[in-house]
């Protein structure tokens, strides 16, 4: 697939839906709720943008058409999915998401902030539940943004059964004027825990759930993923784990709930 054009490639969307019809054909009689996609953020951004993850690739115009080509994917597989099934279908998509805020009250810091929530946090959202890109990240990326196609956007926004929230950390923007597209760098804050990777702000769990909630009501919220990321060591018992504490492997916490 990756060598056919990967997630850039359009047809890659009709073939997921395509997969996913064949999975609830098989498993339809017994499963009854579905998840899409985990996190196509990073699929899209660490994939395509930072090159970090698979397939490693630094590539802007490829990073915001896999993005769109995962969000019709999606919602071509709830089709697929909810015509497929035995039993009916409950069908969702997980999202990383963290609140994102200013590193000072300067206005310049602010406006770097919500520019950078609309990157990583907006730019998911929105499609999903307004049938739309935000206006002003359209603006910011316009150069890369991807080519919609007629009905594109209604497919994407057709309504989810739920929402699920992968939440760790928040990120802390400070204007930079040398930066390109965003204007903007992580400025971790000068009080705070880390985990070894990200700081622990257990206030930002609740802050996006009730941003969501009220910014784009959902019929359902589930945690899928919370928790710190951290080297394994001694198990709760004392005794050593397999894992290393030089392994990459995260260790997490994980709950569920319904929004009110």
């Amino acid at each position: 697939m990756h060598d056919a054009g990967g997630w850039p490639n359009r047809e890659t969307a009709r073939h997921f839906a395509d997969y996913a019809r064949v999975v609830a054909d098989r498993l339809g009689d017994r499963v009854t709720k579905w998840i899409t996609h985990i996190e196509p953020s990073v699929v899209s951004l660490l994939g395509y943008f930072t090159g970090e993850y698979a397939p490693g690739e630094i590539n802007p115009m490829a990073t915001v058409q896999t993005a769109h080509n995962l969000f019709l994917s999606h919602g071509l597989a709830m089709q697929a999915l909810r015509a497929a099934a035995k039993k009916p279908a409950e069908v969702g998509i997980v999202l990383h998401l963290r609140p994102v805020h200013p590193a000072t009250d300067s206005e310049l810091d602010k406006t770097a902030a919500w520019r950078y929530d609309g990157v990583i946090n907006r730019f998911f959202l929105d499609p999903m539940f307004f049938g739309k890109y935000p206006e002003d990240t359209w603006k910011l990326l316009e150069i890369i943004m991807p080519k919609i196609e007629d009905g594109d956007m209604q497919t994407i926004s057709a309504p989810i059964d739920f929402l699920g929230v992968n939440y760790y950390t928040r990120f802390v923007m400070r204007h930079d004027p040398d930066t390109m597209l965003i204007q903007a760098v992580e400025a971790p804050p000068a009080e705070s825990e880390y985990s070894g990777l990200w700081e622990i702000y257990e206030p930002g769990l609740y802050e996006m759930l009730t941003r969501i909630q009220k910014d784009y009501n959902p019929a359902r919220i589930y945690i899928t993923e919370n928790g710190i990321p951290i080297p394994d060591g001694l198990d709760w018992d004392g005794a050593a784990s397999e894992i290393t504490a030089e392994s990459d492997t995260s260790a997490t916490t994980s709950s569920s709930c319904t929004a009110p």
